[in-house]
């Protein structure tokens, strides 16, 4: 999914490959509540953590993003307010 990652350096992922993994995750889901069986008790809790984690983290991350967007606009805000006062 993240074909930005070269030998063992981390690229973090964009918001398109976040959703991607939410997408699969949920379908993921929604395939085993409607009609999964579960063959090994413990492997399925061990999956059901994993997909505990990935929406805990894409949340995290989400909220990271939004902080960071909302930054790069308040510093592009001052910059046109300078500007408009210089000019």
């Amino acid at each position: 999914m993240n074909e930005k990652r070269k030998d063992k350096e981390y690229v973090p992922p964009t918001r398109a490959e976040i959703l991607e993994y939410l997408d699969v995750a949920m379908g993921e889901a929604m395939r085993k509540i409607e009609s999964g069986r579960i063959y090994d008790e413990q492997k399925e809790k061990v999956r059901i953590s994993w997909l505990k984690c990935l929406g805990y983290l894409s949340n995290c991350y989400a909220s990271l993003m939004k902080d960071r967007d909302l930054e790069e606009l308040e510093e592009r805000i001052k910059e046109l307010e300078r500007r408009a006062n210089n000019g």
